[in-house]
């Protein structure tokens, strides 16, 4: 056994060696392209290292620039070498290792253990894209049949669940697969799962870049995308487009963007880019990436490639949007031209600017503007721009106020795209700074951003050196106070989760603008102006803007084009994706569009953006109690509901009806329509009763407490107007007639 170890490690490495010459490297130059160390390089080419980890064997072929056949060739060696060193064809060690960031797959003890039916895989795909997250047993139903499931579909998720027990779990360790009557929970930790290694990698790597240990830092980022060996969960069909996948694919593109950061900061550029070349073509139009993959050309002296991907993307967003370049795009094509990226020539940054200071200070000094570009199709909302305008004035006039204006409203409204347009309107009273902050309150695979974290970037806006950070909130806090003093600066607090992340984060000065995005209510934010809560589009304006986006529906009826607004609920997401559809298909006629909407034939759904997952992300976020509640309100019929029908519906008192229908208010799934009545957004209506048809015979029992409701109620009143008494059903516990004023007594 020991030659035939000898053997495949030699191969291995002979493999490696020969690759690295051909792109002309040294074995110090790889490794900093790879993010491993040298003496790593050094004992797989000798053939020392004879269980490499995927992912260290990934980062090579990376870093080498290999084609699919190179990198397959390359896995097949690295898989030899594993098979011979422990009998199995992975490369890690012992104990349980789960994988998800690309095929799924498991091993035991360094064996395979298959995962099963393509069924069985996908449930063990779904809870290892979330470890550790409670996933709803009617989730899992969903995702394996849709909205067909089988009569036994429970009990079938129920054998799937068990036999993966027995697969991941054969010795019975306590609590790796929670079952419970809700659901079940993975307990996976980074020794175990991928993804959860991935998760702990890059948590530490952004960490140790916000201190200031950029060298250091690249080197974690380089481990945590090491694990990643194609799409999440590729080979599992059914998961594809689920919240839980398009977010950890999303947290990659963000961990690739700290490692572009770190590693220009310290002239390894290099290293990063092969990773940030495929990531511009898997999101040709996403300019960060692009911005970066710029800074990274002219580092490796590449100016003239660098000048050809400005060109080629700024063509790209006129022709697909109508939209310029952003401010960060630009300003990095412009550093292009003054030539203030220059390639090291002692493996140091080399970045300048026309002040002379120094590579610590430049980024700092330069993020005059990071507001989005203004979006092409930005339609109407005239009172709410006048409303934002006249709080604007109104703090200026009363003097010593910051002009904070939250903007609240359901998912999909157009809550960020209203706080961008208002900012590029008011840019020119704020010509200091106009700075975007995401604090990712409902974001795909991240946590909400920390009023800490927060403030390390905005610090970092106006030139604060990480490494002289206070330690504390408060510090910071007050840190950014101090550097926001007296300029007029304009804050756009994006996806908020609540007013206490936001509260530290507004700037002192009385000449600051502050325009705050949230699905939720932030009435308790000091000071605030001009509040907005942002309904769906007018009828006229909702038409406006799908000919903007589609613009050969100009040529059709008005009605047609407002038949299909109305299917999308006026809600400016849905408009904007049924507009992309119908771009997409120029043979289709805007009754065939109308038709597929009707039919449910369509998923309203783009490369980042989906009406399903925006509810779906704000149902995640709700507590247990009121995900229950908002699936009992699926099956009530009308249009309003107040706290007398939902209490029958969800079989509980008065009180906490009101308070549950309060709580669906605040996180903007419900509107008022009057005084304690609440009505639903007909999208969001629909995916409530989705939700609600996973449960069946709850939902059904549901319904019968609200019918005996309102046929007591009735009784009741019936009674108050005739005058006579009646023998009546006993009405249920929970079915408390309204009160019904006695108007012959007054």
């Amino acid at each position: 056994m020991g030659g035939e170890q000898d053997a495949t490690g030699a191969r291995l490495g002979s493999l490696v060696r020969e690759r690295r010459r051909a792109a002309g490297l040294t074995q110090r130059q790889l490794a900093e392209r790879s993010g491993l160390s040298v003496a790593a390089i050094r004992d797989l080419e000798q053939g020392r290292s004879r269980r490499p980890r995927p992912g260290s064997v990934d980062a090579l072929a990376r870093a080498l620039g290999l084609d699919a056949r190179q990198s397959a060739a390359l896995a097949a060696a690295r898989d030899a070498a594993g098979a011979a060193a422990a009998g199995a064809p992975a490369g890690h060690g012992s104990g349980l290792w789960l994988t998800v960031l690309g095929p799924l797959a498991a091993w035991r003890d360094g064996l395979a253990a298959g995962l099963g039916p393509p069924g069985q895989a996908a449930v063990a795909g779904l809870l290892a894209v979330q470890p550790g997250e409670l996933v709803r047993r009617e989730t899992v139903i969903d995702v394996l049949w849709g909205s067909k499931p089988p009569v036994t579909a429970a009990e079938l998720v129920q054998a799937h669940v068990s036999r993966l027990r027995r697969v991941l779990d054969p010795g019975g360790r306590a609590g790796l697969v929670e079952q419970g009557a809700a659901g079940y929970r993975l307990h996976a930790g980074p020794s175990e799962l991928d993804a959860a290694a991935f998760a702990e990698l890059a948590g530490r790597a952004g960490a140790v870049a916000a201190s200031g240990d950029a060298a250091a830092a690249c080197g974690l980022y380089a481990q945590a995308l090491g694990l990643w060996r194609g799409e999440p969960a590729e080979d599992a069909r059914v998961l594809r487009g689920h919240p839980a996948v398009t977010g950890l694919a999303r947290r990659r593109v963000e961990v690739v963007l700290g490692y572009a950061d770190a590693a220009c900061r310290v002239g390894w550029y290099q290293r990063v880019l092969p990773l940030l070349e495929v990531l511009a073509q898997e999101l040709p139009l996403e300019e960060r990436v692009h911005a970066r993959l710029i800074m990274a050309l002219a580092g490796a002296g590449q100016q003239a490639a660098a000048i050809e991907i400005f060109e080629a993307l700024r063509r790209r967003l006129d022709e697909d949007l109508g939209v310029r370049p952003g401010p960060e795009l630009t300003a990095a094509y412009q550093r292009v031209l003054r030539q203030d990226i220059l390639p090291p020539a002692d493996g140091t940054a080399v970045i300048t600017d026309s002040l002379g200071t120094d590579a610590g200070q430049v980024s700092a000094l330069g993020m005059v503007c990071t507001l989005p570009p203004d979006t092409a199709a930005f339609t109407g909302r005239k009172a709410e721009l006048d409303r934002i305008t006249a709080g604007v004035t109104r703090a200026a006039a009363a003097g010593g106020v910051v002009a904070i204006c939250p903007i609240g409203g359901m998912p999909g409204v157009g809550k960020t795209a209203l706080a961008v347009h208002a900012a590029h309107l008011l840019a020119d009273r704020f010509p200091d700074r106009q700075l975007f902050v995401s604090l990712h309150a409902h974001t795909p695979g991240q946590d909400p951003v920390t009023p800490e974290t927060a403030l390390v970037g905005l610090l970092a806006a106006v030139g604060v050196d990480a490494r002289y950070l206070p330690d504390d909130l408060e510090g910071r806090a007050a840190l950014w106070r101090d550097r926001m003093a007296g300029q007029k600066a304009l804050l756009v607090l994006d996806n908020a989760a609540s007013s206490a992340q936001v509260i530290p984060l507004l700037p002192g000065s009385a000449s600051c603008l502050v325009l705050v995005t949230s699905r939720r209510y932030l009435g308790d934010l000091p000071g605030a102006a001009a509040p907005v809560q942002l309904p769906v589009l007018p009828t006229l304006e909702a038409r406006e803007m799908f000919v903007r986006l589609a613009p050969r529906a100009a040529a059709d009826p008005d009605q047609a084009v407002a038949q299909l607004t109305g299917l999308a609920g006026f809600l400016p997401l849905a408009i904007s994706l049924l507009a992309r559809v119908y771009a997409r298909h120029p043979s289709w006629t805007l009754a065939d569009l109308a038709a597929e909407t009707r039919a449910g034939m369509l998923t309203l759904s783009a490369e980042h953006d989906s009406v399903a997952a925006a509810f779906e992300l704000s149902y995640r976020y709700l507590a247990p109690d009121q995900q229950q509640f908002l699936r009992r309100l699926g099956v009530h019929p009308g249009t309003s509901i107040d706290a007398y029908a939902a209490a029958a519906l969800a079989s509980t008192v008065l009180p906490e009806a009101a308070r549950l229908l309060d709580a669906l208010h605040r996180e903007g799934l419900l509107t008022e329509t009057g005084h304690r009545r609440y009505g639903m957004h007909d999208l969001i209506r629909a995916y409530a009763h989705d939700l609600a048809a996973t449960d069946r015979p709850a939902s059904q029992q549901a319904l019968d407490r609200l019918l005996d409701y309102y046929q007591h109620t009735a009784a009741h009143a019936e009674k108050l107007l005739a005058r006579q008494a009646r023998t009546r059903l006993a009405p249920s516990p929970h079915a408390v007639p309204a009160v019904v004023p006695d108007v012959a007594r007054r």
